[in-house]
């Protein structure tokens, strides 16, 4: 009778210590899935059967990876991702120009990448800038950030692995959105409504 009690007790234990690793398993698992599953897109440029499109993996609400991310789009059927170049911070709006893509990286002002090998796409240049960069545009020598609250960022990349801040143009709203052209430059503001500005100077 002794050994029928002990016996049922350890086969107890045995099923309740298999039912705690297993149920921690599958908590695991399922983390690490949700983790995975929230990829955000965010900005998407076509150019000759090529996407370029930024892009941030969250986990519990905090960044665990963003950046550039290209695609192959020649056969709509079968679109593939060829290459990624990493940023830190929050990638967001992409402006390209001469094989070379210029992000507003969030928190991280901009990040300039090298797109020639689009299998190695590589970080050049970087500037942290003030507040947070939501859109780029660039005309000649010079990019411009949508730095939310900070207005707008003038950067000078006629240098692009030494990119320099030469400029803050404060507006009164939050710049979101920017787009530069000749002598002009077009501001979505939020409040401010939409700004445009003279930069002939």
């Amino acid at each position: 009778m002794k050994i029928k009690k002990t016996f049922m007790l350890v086969f107890i234990f045995i099923i309740l210590v298999s039912f705690i690793f297993v149920g921690c398993g599958i908590k695991q698992k399922t983390s690490v899935n949700v983790c995975s599953d929230l990829v955000h897109a965010n900005f998407v440029k076509i150019i000759n059967n090529y996407a370029y499109f930024s892009y941030v993996i969250l986990c519990g609400g905090d960044v665990v990876e963003s950046g550039l991310k290209i695609a192959d789009t020649k056969n709509k059927d079968d679109i593939k991702v060829i290459g990624t170049a990493k940023t830190s911070g929050w990638a967001n709006g992409i402006f390209i120009e001469d094989n070379y893509v210029y992000i507003a990286n969030g928190k991280n002002g901009l990040k300039i990448i090298d797109i020639r090998d689009k299998n190695n796409p590589k970080i050049v240049g970087s500037l942290s800038t003030p507040g947070f960069s939501n859109s780029v545009s660039k005309y000649g020598d010079f990019v411009y950030i949508a730095a939310g609250t900070d207005g707008i960022q003038v950067i000078n990349v006629s240098n692009r692995e030494k990119p320099f801040l030469v400029n803050t143009i404060k507006t009164s709203g939050y710049a979101s959105d920017v787009f530069a052209e000749k002598a002009y430059l077009y501001v979505a503001d939020g409040d401010g409504g939409l700004q445009i500005i003279n930069i002939s100077n």
